[in-house]
């Protein structure tokens, strides 16, 4: 219920706010006849949840969630409007290193139990390619796209009486999306923006296995600001979540959540 009273919320806003560098684009200059440019960067200062199924030597697999410290993400991004109501735009996320709190379990080997140490971190990548048309001109607009996660884990196992040892994972989740983007002027240069997609994905392991489902929101909602003739500037706050549900047997479709959310800041140059 509250996950749903979220998105409603961000759905009412929705319908009064948007993406912000596509209103401005229409002041700015041409490439050709009805035809805008846009290069655009973003930093996401973002914390992780990660839910995501983690191979413990000696234990198995575990459903394990563990929130990082904030790091800042970059998001360089390529947007290209035709005929005012059609536009493309991709965006690709590079994370530095998210560490997260080391914890500690106990394990048995040969009927001895003992206590293991894991230092666990990941960094990830994220790929997003959207074809879009404004319903309401360069106000109200839908996307269709594709989304891909890549999350790679190292994970670190210590203490008495036990060998070191280190091991490496990744998880690729990924699924076609349906967006709705939107902006709304509030006086000047200054604008509301926002957007939401969502995704049925899939979620594949380096190790092998079963693959899983997945559920993927993303939403995003701030505001803009034309700094000149070709830039404008953007401060929001966007929260995605990905609930990865856990096919494997015995598990009992016990769902990993998995999420990231934080300040998010942008720049744009518009040709």
């Amino acid at each position: 219920m509250k996950k749903i009273s979220i998105v409603a919320v961000i759905m009412y806003f929705m319908l009064m706010a948007g993406l912000t560098n596509v209103a401005f684009a229409e002041e700015g200059q041409q490439v050709g006849k009805d035809l805008y440019l846009i290069l655009g960067y973003k930093a996401w200062l973002n914390e992780w949840q990660s839910g995501t199924t983690v191979y413990i030597p000696q234990a198995g697999a575990n459903i394990q969630s563990f929130t990082s410290s904030a790091v800042a993400a970059s998001i360089p991004s390529v947007t290209l409007i035709m005929f005012k109501d059609f536009f493309i735009s991709s965006g690709y996320m590079v994370s530095p290193t998210y560490t997260f709190k080391s914890y500690s379990d106990t394990i048995k080997i040969s009927s001895t139990p003992y206590t293991a140490n894991y230092d666990y971190s990941a960094t990830r990548t994220e790929l997003d390619a959207n074809v879009g048309y404004y319903v309401v001109p360069s106000r109200l607009g839908l996307t269709i796209g594709y989304k891909e996660v890549k999350q790679n884990y190292h994970l670190k196992q210590y203490g008495t009486g036990l060998v070191t040892s280190e091991s490496d994972g990744t998880t690729t989740i990924s699924g076609i999306t349906f967006g709705i983007v939107g902006n709304s002027n509030i006086t000047g240069n200054l604008n509301m923006y926002g957007n939401l997609s969502y995704s049925p994905m899939k979620a594949k392991y380096s190790g092998g296995g079963e693959d899983d489902n997945a559920v993927y929101v993303s939403s995003e909602l701030g505001f803009g600001y034309r700094a000149g003739s070709n830039f404008t500037l953007s401060l929001g706050y966007k929260y995605q979540a990905i609930d990865t549900i856990n096919n494997e047997s015995g598990y009992g479709g016990q769902i990993g959540p998995d999420v990231t959310k934080g300040f998010i800041f942008g720049v744009n140059y518009i040709f």
